[in-house]
């Protein structure tokens, strides 16, 4: 492949993963999501924009069952009881442990690192959410799962 083409290459390619599943950007659709349900907790699972990654998804997979596919730039919520979870993405050699509190949402971000970070190329982070709120801008929330 010619390198010259590449970027056209990834550029036609996050025109047509964009189709996947497009939502509605964060800061539009955050208005509208409920609060948390009576005696669960939240968990908001994200991965910002990067365009060299778009094509290449990951597994959130949530005390071992698969929960959904995550795309860059994509933003999920899933609403599970309270206490101890250990989120995955169902083949590297990476798991984050976490705790739920009822009423309380965790944020959750797959980033897609080299493999000389973490075997299958995911790590999976806890983030403050502060921090997290200022990334979620950048995505497109699906919905929950």
């Amino acid at each position: 492949m010619y390198p010259r083409k590449l970027p056209l290459i990834l550029l036609v390619m996050a025109i047509v993963l964009s189709g996947c599943e497009l939502g509605t950007p964060f800061e539009e659709a955050k208005s509208g999501i409920p609060a948390v349900a009576e005696g669960k907790g939240r968990i908001f699972v994200y991965r910002t924009s990067n365009l060299v990654t778009l094509a290449f998804p990951r597994k959130f997979v949530l005390d071992g069952k698969f929960v959904a596919n995550i795309l860059a730039g994509n933003s999920y919520t899933v609403e599970t009881s309270p206490g101890d979870h250990t989120a995955t993405d169902g083949g590297g050699d990476f798991a984050l442990k976490f705790k739920v509190e009822a009423g309380k949402t965790k944020y959750i971000r797959y980033t897609i690192v080299d493999d000389s970070v973490a075997k299958g190329n995911t790590i999976i982070e806890d983030v403050p959410e502060d921090q997290a709120l200022t990334h979620l801008k950048s995505t497109q929330f699906i919905g929950s799962k």
